[in-house]
Formats: C-alpha cells, structure tokens, sequence
C-alpha cells in the first residue's frame, strides 16, 4: 500500500466535508458580516443617544428637569455600550464614529452642566388620572 501525503495547497476536505479554501471564505463572510452588525449597531445607538440629549434639552427648556435627569441617565448608559462596541468597528467607519461619539459626549456634558446650574426651570410632574 503506497502513503500519499496531501499538499497544504490541495483542496482536501475535513471532517465537516468543506475544504480549507471553503472555510477560510466562510470566515471572511462572517467577519464582514460581524464587522457590518457592530458598524450599524454603533451607528444606531449615536442616533440613540441624540435623541436621549435632544429629549432632556427639550424637557429642560420646558421646565421638566426630572425627565432631563432622567434622559441624561439614559443617554450616559447608551455612551458606555458605544464605548465598549467603538473600538471593534472596522478601520474605515472607526473615525467617523468616534467623531460622532465625541460630539455626543460634549453635547452630553453641556445638558448636564445646564440642569445643574439652571435651577430656575422647575416645574413639577405632571400627574395624570388614574384609570381604573
């Protein structure tokens, strides 16, 4: 019986019946795929936080500044999630989202310098009926 050895360059399959060639573009399918996911996901929670800050500049300017500390809460949580997720971004988005970042993060501190020194909006609560 003759052995035959077979080349690394050979299409040879594996266990799970694909080739190396086949599993090395399956892993670059994934990795675009996860990398396009944590792109959109960054880009959506930007758009998140924006929104949060433009909410609690609204309520303070309406005198609501429970719902300004409350939205300040939530667009602080959102920075943290972006924080974590920015650094895995691809190269080429990674710039434009940090940029973005920033600007929410300086949009984040001037909301919440506001609600602390402007203590002459205050209004309470609106209380709504109860329906039973």
């Amino acid at each position: 019986m003759r052995s035959v050895k077979a080349s690394s360059d050979r299409k040879a399959p594996s266990s799970t019946g694909k080739s190396r060639a086949d599993r090395a573009a399956e892993f670059a399918r994934l990795a675009a795929n996860d990398a396009r996911i944590r792109r959109q996901f960054v880009h959506a929670e930007l758009e998140c936080c924006h929104m949060a800050l433009e909410m609690g500049e609204f309520e303070l300017t309406a005198g609501d500044r429970a719902v300004t500390a409350k939205e300040l809460v939530d667009a602080e949580k959102i920075l943290t999630v972006i924080r974590r997720f920015l650094p895995r971004v691809p190269a080429e988005h990674w710039a434009e989202l940090a940029s973005r970042l920033t600007q929410a993060e300086a949009r984040f501190e001037r909301l919440r310098a506001r609600l602390q020194t402007d203590r002459s909006v205050s209004r309470p609560p609106s209380k709504a009926p109860l329906v039973k």
